[in-house]
């Protein structure tokens, strides 16, 4: 069982990924852990996990296998103008975003082995993207401001297998 693992393949998937918006394309930055002050120049996600639940199938011990569903939030942020008349297609920016990361999300291979980068330790990834929920509250504009401020959670569900 590798929490790491998960959040690393997770963070893998999305860092770098090229976003088309109506006036230019944007290269998402991912982490795990977030920075002291988030970096908005361009779209930033940060991968984390508070929830997890388990079992395990046994035959005879140590054979056998656990399986860990890690619910996995992705915290989605970007800044950018306020003024539509200035950027045709400004609106559409953030959902073009979202819809990018969920995109990534369905695509990403299943069944296949990851490694701890720090343990080692490998177990194999059987399902990531395929039960989401999004959840974001209104975008912000502090006043005397001409920027907006997006923030949204997407949560997914990775199942990971260990065996012994």
């Amino acid at each position: 069982m590798s929490l790491n693992a998960v959040l690393q393949h997770v963070k893998a998937v999305i860092d770098g990924l090229p976003v088309v918006l109506p006036t230019q394309t944007v290269t998402l930055s991912a982490m795990v852990q977030p920075s002291a002050v988030t970096p908005l120049s361009k779209p930033v996600v940060y991968v984390w996990s508070e929830r997890m639940s388990a079992n395990q199938e046994t035959f005879t011990r140590p054979e056998g296998f656990q399986r860990f569903k890690w619910l996995v939030d992705l915290y989605l942020h970007y800044e950018t103008t306020a003024n539509i008349g200035a950027r045709p297609g400004v609106d559409q920016e953030f959902p073009l975003i979202v819809s990018a990361v969920i995109k990534a999300l369905h695509h990403d291979p299943i069944n296949v082995m990851i490694t701890d980068p720090t343990t080692g330790e490998e177990s194999q990834l059987n399902a990531i993207g395929d039960d989401l929920k999004y959840s974001a509250p209104p975008e912000k504009t502090a006043g005397g401001q001409r920027l907006v401020y997006y923030v949204a959670r997407l949560t997914t569900t990775a199942e990971e297998w260990v065996a012994g």
